[in-house]
């Protein structure tokens, strides 16, 4: 696990710049962002909007984002386009999954398809990045405030 020293009020201005970034770039209320949201699962940024969202991160910061490996965490947009190739599927097998459970197993079966477990990219990661100077994951890091 590797350690992170910061002044608490370092800390406290990193949170709330990274807050007011995320709020901007992501066109939701300041009020919505806190540590625990993730940008895919939560905000629904991807593609263009973290592409836009890393250049804002790189001006403001000084710094970017080395390490990220953007597979991880957000959808590939291949992926999104298989989806919407077999939608006439997948909706007629929902109207009939209402009435058959042979149909709801179908279905069931091909959303796992399309389904890839992503992890949680967090704007508490974002915080940590910002004073690690790189790309870091709160699990793999311990901050320790000082004065």
């Amino acid at each position: 696990m590797k350690i992170i020293t910061a002044k608490y009020s370092e800390v406290k201005n990193t949170i709330l710049e990274v807050k007011t970034l995320t709020a901007k770039c992501c066109g939701i209320k300041y009020s919505k962002v806190n540590l625990n949201k993730s940008y895919w699962q939560d905000f629904k940024i991807y593609e263009l909007d973290w592409d836009f969202f890393l250049e804002e991160y790189e001006r403001n910061f000084e710094s970017n984002l080395d390490g990220l490996e953007y597979e991880r965490f957000f959808p590939e947009i291949e992926v999104q386009l298989a989806r919407l190739k077999v939608s006439p599927k997948m909706i007629l097998y929902q109207l009939l999954s209402i009435f058959d459970r042979k149909y709801k197993l179908e279905l069931e079966m091909l959303n796992s398809k399309f389904k890839k477990k992503l992890e949680h990219l967090t704007v508490g990661d974002i915080v940590l990045s910002v004073l690690a100077k790189k790309f870091v994951e709160r699990k793999n890091i311990k901050l320790v405030l000082t004065k």
